[in-house]
C-alpha cells in the first residue's frame, strides 16, 4: 500500500471542513416563523461581518427570552447564512518495511462559501440545507488523486440536507441519489465538525457525542469566558466511539475546536476555529498516517423571511451521521448499476442473442467479445426482470444450440435477482424442455452466488419430493448442497435424504453434497462409509475428507491408505491427503508415490502433488522415480513434472 493511496480517508479521518452548526427547537404556540413585529425588527440583518444586535435593552431582553424557549440556535425558519469557510490539512504517511522507513507528505487546502438556511422546524427538531459554493481546492507535496478530488469538491456543491435535534446533534442527512460512498463520506466530514453541540441546560462543563465520515465520537465541551454577549465554547474529541473499520483502521483523534454562538440576536454560530488531529496505525500493512487539520467558519451575512421550493421532509433525511453506519456495498450496487446503464445504451435482448449465436458458430467460445456481451446480458435482466419471460421463450426454441442455451443459463444465475434465479429454477423443472438443456440450468444453479430464500424453498421442496435420478436431478441435488452453506433448515432436509440416497443407491450422491455443504454430520457418515462394500461410495467418503480439517479425517485418510486394496479408492485417497495442509499428510502423499505397488496409484499421487507446486522435497521424489520407477510411462511423468 503507498501512503498516497490514504488520500480518499482525509476527510473522512480528520473530521475534514464541516458544518451543521444549527439547532432544532420545541415548536410552541408563537412558532418562530412568526415573530412579533418588534422582534423582527430586532432579528434584522446586521451589516456584512457583524453579528446581530438587538437594538436596544427591551428587544434584547425580548430576544433573550425568545431562545430561551427555543436553544442557543432558534434561528426561525427562513433563516439563510453565508460563512467564509478555509481549510487546511497536512497528511504524513509513514511506510516502514525491513527496517527502512519512508515518509509522504501532502498538503490539500480549500476556501469558499458555505451557505446555511433554515428549511423547517418540528417538536425538538430542525432541517437544514447546506452547501458549498464554489469550493476551491490547492495541493501540494505527494501526487494526488485529482479526478477523486474533484468528485468530492462537486459533492460540496450539491444540495444536502441535514436534520438536527434541538441541542445541535446530528441525527441524519439526505445526499443527492448520484453521490456515491467517497463523496457522502467526505460531506459528511465538511458538516460534521462544525456541529456543536450546546444543550440550554449545560453548565460550564459538559459532554456530548458527534460524527463525522469516520464513526462516531465522545467529546468534552466547556464554556469559555467571553467579554461580550456571545456564547463561547470549546470542545475536544476524546475518543472514537463507533468507528468504520476499526479493525484494520484504529484512529485516535485529539486537538481542540472552539465556536461562537450569537444567542441573543442571532439564534446561530458567527464563529469556529478547528485545529485537530488523527492519527491512524494502518493494520493490514506497516504504514502510519497523521493527519492535521485546521479550519475556520466566519460569518459574512444573514437573512431572514427566505423562501425556499426544497421539497423534503423530515422522515426523508435519515441517512446514518456516522460513516460507520454506512453501508458500502449499497452504494458500489448504485454506481455499478448506473455504469451498467450507459453500457447497455443501444442494446436489448435480440440484439444480445444474435450477436452471441454469431460468436459461437466462429468458435469463439472463450473470446473477450463474448465475455461482454455475456457481461451485457447480466446486467440488462438486473436493469428489466420483465425480460425474463423472452428468455424463458429462448430456452423453448428447438433450433437453440447446447452452447447458448448453457450461456443463457448461466446468465440466469449470475444476473444475481430473485426473479432470475426463479427462472433457472424453472427451466431445470420443465420436463417438457430437453435433457440437455435441463442438465445445463441445474448445472448453472452452482454458479448463484446469492441464492434466495425461495430458490432454496423450491430446491428444498424439489429434492425431498426425488424418486429418481438422472444427470439434471443429481447435478440439482449436488447444487442445493453447494448453496445451502450454514442454513440449518435446510440442512436438515439434506440429512433427511439419507434414506432415500439409500433406497436409489445414491450414498455417493449424497456424500458429495454433504461435502458441498460443509455439513457438520460430514465426518461421522463418511468415516462409516468407508466400511461399504461398494468402491464408489468409498472413493465418495474420501472424497469428503478432504474437505474436512482435523486429526480424525487425516487418520480416517491415512487408514484407507494402507488398507485399501482398490487401486482407485487408494488413488482418492492420496489425492486428498495430497490437498491437506499437515506435513503428515504431505510426507505420506510423496511416500506414496514413490512406494505405492500400482503405477496408476503412483500416478495420481505424483499429479496430486504437483497440483500445488514443486517443492523441493517434491522435486527430489521426483529425481527418484524419473531415474529408478519400474514403470516407463510412470518414469515419463516424472521427467515431465520435472522440466
Amino acid at each position: 500500500m503507498k501512503p498516497h493511496t490514504i488520500l480518499w480517508f482525509v476527510p473522512l479521518a480528520a473530521a475534514s471542513l464541516a458544518l451543521v452548526c444549527a439547532l432544532g427547537a420545541p415548536r410552541s404556540e408563537s412558532a418562530p416563523d412568526a415573530l412579533s413585529p418588534t422582534l423582527e425588527k430586532a432579528l434584522e440583518p446586521a451589516p456584512r461581518g457583524a453579528a446581530l444586535r438587538a437594538p436596544h435593552r427591551a428587544l434584547a431582553d425580548a430576544a433573550s427570552a425568545f431562545a430561551a424557549t427555543q436553544g442557543r440556535y432558534w434561528a426561525p425558519v427562513g433563516s439563510r447564512f453565508l460563512f467564509e469557510l478555509a481549510t487546511r490539512t497536512e497528511l504524513s504517511a509513514i511506510a516502514r518495511e525491513e527496517g527502512a522507513e519512508r515518509r509522504s507528505d501532502q498538503t490539500l487546502e480549500t476556501r469558499g462559501k458555505l451557505v446555511v438556511e433554515v428549511v423547517a422546524r418540528r417538536e425538538r427538531e430542525a432541517l437544514v440545507a447546506l452547501h458549498c459554493s464554489e469550493l476551491e481546492l490547492s495541493k501540494s507535496g505527494a501526487s494526488a488523486r485529482d479526478a477523486e478530488l474533484e468528485q468530492n469538491l462537486q459533492a460540496a456543491r450539491a444540495l444536502c440536507f441535514a436534520r438536527i435535534d434541538a441541542d445541535g446533534q446530528i441525527l441524519g442527512y439526505r445526499f443527492e441519489e448520484a453521490l456515491a460512498l467517497p463523496q457522502r463520506d467526505y460531506l459528511r466530514g465538511l458538516y460534521g465538525g462544525f456541529a456543536f453541540v450546546a444543550p440550554r441546560e449545560a453548565s460550564e462543563r459538559w459532554e456530548a457525542t458527534g460524527a463525522d465520515s469516520a464513526g462516531s465520537f465522545l467529546a468534552d465541551y466547556r464554556r469559555l469566558p467571553s467579554e461580550d454577549a456571545l456564547f463561547e465554547l470549546e470542545r475536544v474529541k476524546r475518543s472514537y466511539t463507533a468507528q468504520r473499520d476499526a479493525d484494520t483502521m484504529p484512529m485516535r483523534c485529539s486537538g481542540r475546536a472552539t465556536a461562537r454562538l450569537d444567542e441573543q440576536a442571532l439564534g446561530w454560530l458567527v464563529r469556529a476555529e478547528l485545529a485537530e488531529r488523527t492519527d491512524i496505525a494502518a493494520a493490514l500493512v506497516p504504514v502510519e498516517f497523521a493527519i492535521a487539520y485546521q479550519a475556520t467558519l466566519k460569518l459574512v451575512s444573514a437573512e431572514r423571511g427566505v423562501t425556499w421550493d426544497y421539497a423534503v421532509d423530515f422522515e426523508a433525511v435519515n441517512a446514518a451521521p456516522g460513516g460507520e453506519a454506512e453501508d458500502p456495498s449499497a452504494h458500489r450496487a448504485a454506481q455499478k448499476r448506473a455504469a451498467e446503464a450507459e453500457q447497455l445504451a443501444g442494446y436489448d435482448l435480440a440484439r444480445l442473442h444474435a450477436e452471441m449465436r454469431a460468436l459461437l458458430e466462429q468458435g469463439q467460445t472463450d473470446s473477450r467479445e463474448l465475455m461482454e456481451l455475456w457481461q451485457k446480458a447480466c446486467a440488462l435482466l438486473r436493469h428489466d426482470p420483465a425480460l425474463l419471460s423472452e428468455i424463458e421463450g429462448l430456452l423453448r426454441d428447438a433450433t437453440l444450440s447446447a452452447e447458448l442455451a448453457s450461456l443463457w443459463c448461466s446468465v440466469l444465475a449470475h444476473a444475481g435477482t430473485p426473479e432470475a434465479q426463479a427462472t433457472l429454477f424453472t427451466a431445470y423443472g420443465d420436463l417438457a424442455l430437453s435433457p440437455t438443456l435441463r442438465a445445463a440450468a441445474a448445472a448453472a444453479l452452482f454458479d448463484v452466488a446469492r441464492p434466495s430464500p425461495e430458490l432454496l424453498a423450491s430446491l428444498g421442496e424439489h429434492v425431498a419430493g426425488l424418486r429418481a435420478l438422472d444427470e439434471a436431478s443429481a447435478s440439482a441435488f449436488l447444487a442445493y448442497g453447494a448453496l445451502l452453506r450454514g442454513d440449518a433448515a435446510h440442512e436438515a432436509t439434506l440429512a433427511a435424504w439419507k434414506s432415500r440416497a439409500v433406497e436409489l443407491g445414491a450414498e455417493d450422491l449424497w456424500i458429495d453434497a454433504l461435502s458441498n455443504a460443509r455439513s457438520p454430520q460430514l465426518l461421522a457418515e463418511a468415516r462409516a462409509a468407508l466400511g461399504d462394500e461398494r468402491t464408489h461410495v468409498r472413493v465418495a467418503a474420501l472424497r469428503a475428507l478432504a474437505q474436512v480439517e482435523g486429526a480424525e479425517a487425516l487418520a480416517a485418510l491415512r487408514g484407507a491408505l494402507e488398507r485399501e486394496v482398490d487401486i482407485e479408492a487408494r488413488a482418492e485417497a492420496v489425492r486428498a491427503l495430497a490437498r491437506r495442509a499437515e506435513p503428515d499428510a504431505g510426507e505420506l502423499a510423496l511416500s506414496t508415490a514413490e512406494r505405492d505397488t500400482s503405477p496408476f496409484v503412483r500416478t495420481a499421487a505424483m499429479l496430486a502433488l504437483a497440483r500445488s507446486g514443486l517443492t523441493p522435497e517434491l522435486r527430489t521424489v521426483l529425481a527418484r522415480i524419473a531415474a529408478n520407477d519400474v514403470d516407463a510411462s510412470v518414469r515419463e511423468l516424472a521427467a515431465r513434472l520435472l522440466s
